[in-house]
């Protein structure tokens, strides 16, 4: 339907979700543990989720402020990428080039953070920064036998000085 809609003259962006902005349709319900008593300053945790398709921030004449809109091929397939490196134009460099190429990019800027990104995520592909350092002595080749487990299974290791 979407793709109809898309062809109808005059439209220039189209797109769908689950639940209307300020409509009021949607849950505010809390799950809770029966006799569980929250703690002062504890936050509710809501069970709501919101589905948009490709191309709804564009009909809704969102501002994209950095990055891209997400589009249909922005799937579980993409190949997920982990950039590790301390300098930040870098990460940015590669972040932005990696996505545009239709990649999931996730990034971390020291090894100490990388570790559960890359046991969380299972990457593809890991951009290593090897001579940056990674915690208390170690460097980067310390840390692939540290995740080596983790990813030999999953991905590849690319290496930069």
């Amino acid at each position: 339907m979407l793709d109809r809609i898309r062809t109808v003259p005059g439209v220039t962006h189209a797109g769908v979700t689950s639940t209307l902005p300020f409509s009021g349709s949607y849950s505010d319900s809390v799950i809770l543990a029966e006799g569980y008593q929250m703690q002062k300053g504890e936050s509710l945790i809501s069970p709501s989720q919101v589905v948009a398709s490709d191309g709804y921030f564009e009909a809704m004449g969102a501002t994209l402020v950095a990055g891209r809109f997400f589009t249909e091929a922005d799937d579980a397939t993409r190949p997920k990428v982990l950039v590790i490196d301390d300098s930040a134009p870098t990460r940015e460099f590669l972040e932005m080039c990696l996505t545009s190429a239709g990649c999931e990019v996730v990034t971390a800027s020291s090894g100490v953070g990388a570790v559960p990104l890359v046991e969380w995520q299972k990457p593809d592909l890991v951009l290593l920064d090897i001579v940056m350092p990674f915690g208390i002595g170690r460097q980067g080749f310390e840390f692939v036998n540290q995740i080596g487990d983790v990813l030999r299974a999953s991905a590849d290791i690319l290496f930069d000085r």
